[in-house]
């Protein structure tokens, strides 16, 4: 089976230039060597997307997920990436806005974040990549490389060190 990277962006995220972080990894790597890359902007697409895949000898290698606006669809996702790793790009003016709060309510709204929300999740792999409209050029060129790297060495490493590198420069 092959394995492909997922793309999970709103219409609402993807409809900003600043804000279409997926949207644009994504045209950029078809503008590079069209392929197969699977995208939804719903739960309903991501299930449909899904089933297509399996049915074509496909599997989900990496999920690299917009949290703008994606309230509706984090809980269908939990369960439809399994142990997938996945990359989180947060808004970070959004942040603690995306649904992953309204998911996972805590007893001190106050005190939680995503990632330690994120914690109650399926176990996987996971990354956070903060992004703002001033630094997507920059995320989206940077996703781009780990991705690369991701698919050469099977690595999710790659990611993590990134997610690094992004966290100490906003």
């Amino acid at each position: 089976m092959e394995s492909l990277p997922f793309f999970i962006e709103t219409a609402a995220a993807a409809a900003q230039p600043g804000t279409a972080i997926c949207s644009r990894i994504r045209a950029e790597l078809l503008r590079q060597s069209p392929q197969v890359l699977p995208f939804a902007t719903t739960a309903a697409e991501a299930q449909e997307v899904a089933a297509g895949m399996r049915a074509t000898g496909h599997v989900p290698a990496i999920f690299l997920i917009n949290t703008l606006e994606a309230r509706a669809i984090i809980p269908v996702l939990d369960k439809l990436m399994g142990v997938t790793p996945v990359v989180f790009f947060r808004r970070t003016m959004h942040a603690g806005r995306s649904g992953l709060m309204d998911y996972m309510p805590t007893k001190d709204p106050g005190s939680a974040t995503t990632e330690t929300l994120v914690k109650r999740m399926t176990p996987r792999l996971t990354a956070f990549w903060p992004y703002g409209s001033k630094t997507s050029d920059h995320v989206v060129s940077r996703a781009l490389e780990a991705l690369e790297r991701f698919r050469a060495t099977g690595s999710f490493h790659h990611f993590e060190v990134g997610a690094q590198r992004l966290s100490r420069s906003n």
